[in-house]
């Protein structure tokens, strides 16, 4: 996910389904998807949330986090 734009793709890519992303957003307390500034599958497997406390996003965020993340087959920041 960049935002709230779920990349179906990329969920098929990596045989996790959609319920199992949900899942995670719930485990990350997210409560929109406004809150949602990313969604990263780690080289471990793991799945990470990274979200705003409210769907404003007024919190500063380092694109330093996502040095190295991929997008749709391409390499962010």
């Amino acid at each position: 996910m960049d935002g709230s734009t779920i990349f179906y793709e990329n969920l098929k890519f990596a045989r996790i389904e959609e319920e199992k992303l949900i899942s995670k957003l719930r485990e990350a307390n997210v409560l929109n998807f406004g809150q949602v500034i990313a969604v990263l599958l780690e080289s471990t497997g793991d799945i990470s949330v990274l979200h705003a406390s409210d769907s404003e996003k007024n919190e500063r965020f380092d694109k330093k986090l996502l040095l190295g993340v991929r997008k749709n087959h391409k390499v962010l920041v």
